[in-house]
């Protein structure tokens, strides 16, 4: 017999509500439509084998278990979806069971942080979102174990941090967010110096264990990751580092950054709202080990996205998955001796709870118009991508009508494309997937069933040297046949 549904009753569930519209305004287009990034025409179709050797040659050993294990994921919804289910519910549990926010506290803020434009750039990468998702749940887990005296609590820290690191890099100091805000709230020099043990234990886990992934698949190590840190550049110019390194934090937060159109200013104003608290919080506490404790901790957590970004010659904003912890931390720091949560009807906190509510809705309602205007850009350019895969079809069939193998192809890379205007272009969003080495042309022509074959180095070149010499396209003569190659002159842009 059928029951009647039963409205939700309890802070908690109105709390996950909020959380879950949030994250459906901001991930939804994202969750049900599957555009493809730089990654997937490169690295689908090899095997689940030769990704997780990638992978592990990487130093991503936890995303190479991840393909070792699970069945392929990189699908339509399955991928965004699953990352983006593990993302909130992993937000969430930091929130309150970690940081102990009460939860219309959690829920708004969750809202927020979830929402934050780090989350949205990476899962849009296929290939790395379900890891990111599970990046999170590790960290969270890490979490809720890190303020246990027991040993199997402890152990499952180090377990769980150490695989959150492997999975990637950026997670180190989401583990270090986390640390340092449950070091601000309890204030005391032992727990301190515990946390910095567990985070020491869980560095050193992972690269033990990622030496030895790679040498279970013979993987040999992968440049990529070590081309991304620039501690030489670090070494040989600090205060010019530092500098950029502040200033690509600003393009990410501040009201006049790029990426809100310049027009945005409620997350900067949030974020500046939070740090005024948690310094009043800091200076207000009574014993003298607080005194010291929690404003050391709270510079250490206002810090972290400077240092991880002084690693770096520029930070990716998908890299960037410690903000949202960052967010959280700082708003149990902010408000670890307040009275009534938000949402009371205490008369005391009325006006201000609403206001505080007002001020996560417009920067959910920012984060989620920069997250979709991201990915209606990355729809178009791929769109006029496949178009273009079409013609480059023709054209091989035409020149090539008596082929018994595919033709070699090569074609110049296109800087820009016209995406009309409703999608913004950022970072990867908008970019051609023929943008860049011509390999990764290939592997995406290949990709939508155009049979066509890679050059050799030598090949690429008299190819590329040959396009320039060409008319562009869509002007007539620009595919023809070289030496039985296909050489395709995209131009400057189209």
């Amino acid at each position: 017999m059928p029951t009647a549904r039963v409205a939700p009753s309890t802070s908690s569930e109105r709390a996950v509500i909020v959380v879950a519209l949030a994250m459906l305004l901001t991930y939804g287009y994202e969750v049900f439509n599957f555009n493809l990034s730089l990654d997937e025409p490169v690295l689908l179709g090899g095997g689940q084998r030769s990704l997780a050797s990638l992978f592990a040659s990487q130093g991503r050993w936890g995303m190479a278990l991840q393909y070792a294990v699970l069945p392929e994921t990189v699908l339509p919804v399955v991928s965004a979806g699953l990352a983006v289910l593990l993302v909130g519910a992993s937000l969430w549990v930091l929130a309150t069971k970690v940081f102990g926010l009460s939860p219309m506290t959690a829920g708004f803020i969750t809202a927020v942080a979830a929402t934050m434009p780090t989350i949205g750039f990476g899962i849009s990468f296929a290939t790395i979102a379900l890891g990111i998702g599970l990046g999170f749940a590790a960290s969270a887990i890490y979490g809720v174990c890190a303020t246990s005296t027991t040993w199997q609590r402890l152990a499952l820290a180090v377990l769980a941090g150490t695989l959150a690191m492997g999975i990637y890099q950026g997670f180190a100091f989401t583990l270090l967010a986390i640390s340092l805000s449950l070091v601000a709230r309890r204030s005391d020099w032992r727990f301190a110096g515990r946390n910095i043990g567990l985070l020491a234990t869980c560095a050193l886990a992972n690269v033990v264990i990622g030496a030895l992934a790679k040498r279970a698949l013979g993987a040999p190590s992968d440049t990529y990751v070590n081309d991304v840190m620039d501690l030489p550049g670090l070494a040989s110019d600090p205060w010019g580092r530092l500098s950029a390194a502040s200033a690509r934090n600003v393009e990410v937060l501040a009201p006049g950054a790029s990426l809100y159109d310049n027009l945005q200013p409620w997350l900067a104003l949030l974020l500046t709202v939070l740090v005024v608290l948690a310094i009043r919080s800091s200076l207000r506490v009574s014993s003298h080990q607080s005194r010291i404790v929690r404003p050391l901790a709270l510079l250490a957590l206002l810090v972290t996205p400077v240092v991880a970004a002084l690693l770096v010659d520029e930070l990716p904003i998908r890299s960037m998955v410690y903000l949202p912890v960052c967010l959280l931390g700082l708003t149990a720091i902010a408000i670890a001796d307040a009275g009534p949560e938000v949402g009371s009807p205490s008369t005391q906190v009325g006006i201000t709870g609403w206001l505080a509510v007002g001020l996560c809705t417009m920067a959910v309602i920012a984060n989620a118009s920069v997250s979709n205007q991201a990915f209606v850009a990355s729809e178009a350019s791929l769109a006029r991508d496949r178009f273009l895969a079409l013609r480059i079809d023709e054209e091989a069939r035409r020149l090539f009508p008596d082929a018994a193998e595919a033709p070699v192809v090569v074609v110049s890379a296109p800087k820009q494309q016209g995406l009309g205007t409703v999608g913004r272009p950022a970072e990867q969003f908008g970019l051609s997937l023929f943008t860049g080495e011509p390999w990764r042309s290939t592997s995406f022509l290949t990709s939508q069933g155009v049979e066509v074959s890679s050059p050799t180095a030598e090949e690429e070149q008299r190819g590329l040297a040959a396009a320039a010499h060409m008319p562009e396209y869509p002007t007539a003569g620009w595919a023809k046949s070289l030496d039985g190659m296909l050489v395709v002159n995209l131009g400057p842009d189209y």
